[in-house]
């Protein structure tokens, strides 16, 4: 019953694609064309096929070999530092994405892509599958993680808390985290009752900056029911007896403490490293 009980959270879980941009394939919005179909592979490689159709090459403006078509220079003229400040300032209030407007999208992918020349690791894949880290959702615009125009909590959806990541060095996997808390409708009557999801990759470095994942199970680890604190019941475990691959995604800008992922499918996520003991050391700054 509970092995049953977990494949349908496992069939939920990855339907809804709580996955933080690792998930399986979604058609990418058509209204989101700007930067990231653009933006070429860090590591040399053959891109994937853009899921819309780009402007001529003769079209765009000449960029720097092996990272993106826009001008090498950044336009803001700002250092890395103060292009990562503007990024954080903009994605203040936009509650991970949930509550962004198109306009919005597009000022976020214009400052990430001006960002990403400055990525000061040249092999961010290895870095981070080498240290243990722990991660927290910062942004997304892909509608598996935000929705489409849903909203987070509205009418009967259920509202999202935390979300994150944990990366384990020694076990080679990413555990995805998503916190799940009752709608707005319930939120006032039940306002402590949480329920965490967590899905468990196995990780490989399939180059300096692209990372490869196959799924090994999921859990659902109650917090809070009804006001009382059940985190000390077992988590629902679901442990997968093959491991299917699920996806890729690459590293477009990395510095130990700001993390910014693009995955196959052309959509972005921004994260930032929660301290804690046994992290890796962030790159120094200019």
């Amino acid at each position: 019953m509970m092995r049953a009980v977990g494949a349908i959270l496992l069939a939920l879980f990855a339907g809804q694609g709580h996955c933080f941009l690792l998930g399986p394939w979604v058609p990418r919005d058509p209204s989101h064309t700007l930067a990231f179909t653009r933006i070429r592979r860090r590591d040399g490689g053959a891109d994937p096929p853009p899921p819309f159709p780009l402007a001529p090459a003769a079209a765009r403006p000449a960029g720097r070999a092996g990272c993106c078509w826009m001008s090498s220079a950044p336009a803001s003229g700002e250092g890395r530092e103060g292009v990562k400040s503007v990024l954080l300032s903009t994605l203040e209030g936009l509650d991970r994405g949930f509550s962004a407007t198109g306009q919005q999208r597009k000022e976020v992918e214009r400052i990430i892509e001006e960002l990403i020349p400055m990525s000061p690791d040249p092999a961010p894949a290895e870095t981070l599958l080498s240290e243990n880290s722990k991660w927290e959702l910062l942004y997304s615009d892909a509608p598996d993680i935000v929705g489409s125009g849903t909203g987070n909590g509205q009418g009967l959806n259920p509202s999202n808390g935390d979300i994150g990541q944990e990366f384990d060095a020694a076990e080679k996997t990413i555990t995805n985290l998503v916190e799940l808390k009752p709608p707005g409708l319930f939120s006032s009557l039940l306002p402590k009752d949480s329920l965490q999801l967590q899905v468990v990759i196995e990780a490989r470095v399939l180059s300096p900056t692209r990372v490869g994942m196959n799924i090994k199970g999921t859990r659902a680890v109650p917090r809070n029911f009804a006001g009382v604190d059940v985190s000390r019941l077992p988590p629902l475990r679901l442990d997968l007896p093959v491991q299917p691959p699920f996806g890729e995604f690459e590293v477009l800008f990395y510095d130990g403490d700001l993390r910014v992922v693009r995955t196959g499918q052309g959509y972005v996520g921004v994260n930032r490293r929660v301290a804690s003991e046994g992290a890796g050391a962030a790159v120094p700054s200019e």
